[in-house]
């Protein structure tokens, strides 16, 4: 009997152990970067608010961590993190996306501007050069 709970208590304290939560260090980096690269497809300027919620939702994550890490390390719980970050990192591809269709949408606009006023400055030369030959 006296070795039962012997074996009891070592498997008790193996799996206290085992439970202490680790801060998401991987969530962390998947997210970091996934903001970068909204950061670097411009979504601050061409997607702004879908970027700027992946930003809050990342620093929200954060914060959290933060919590957890000044438990004691079998009171820790990272999932509401983990959840956060999770949702960062889908926020900053959406971001990401957005940005570079607006990108695309605008430089369509630029050059359909463009092209009326080139037909426009088309238009008032070719009316000029006639109207000179009528008046000869």
């Amino acid at each position: 009997m006296k070795n039962f709970f012997r074996f009891l208590a070592i498997i008790s304290l193996f799996s206290f152990m085992a439970g202490c939560a680790k801060a998401p260090v991987k969530d962390m980096a998947t997210a970091h970067d996934a903001l970068e690269a909204a950061r670097i497809a411009e979504a601050k300027q061409y997607a702004p608010d879908q970027y700027n919620v992946a930003g809050n939702t990342f620093d929200s994550a954060m914060v959290e961590i933060k919590i957890q890490d000044s438990k004691l390390s079998f009171l820790r719980n990272y999932a509401k993190a983990q959840k956060l970050l999770k949702s960062a990192v889908l926020e900053a591809d959406i971001a990401k996306e957005i940005s570079v269709a607006n990108k695309i949408r605008m430089q369509e606009e630029v050059a359909a501007a463009n092209l009326a006023k080139e037909k426009l400055n088309a238009s008032k030369s070719s009316k000029g050069k006639s109207a000179k030959k009528k008046t000869r």
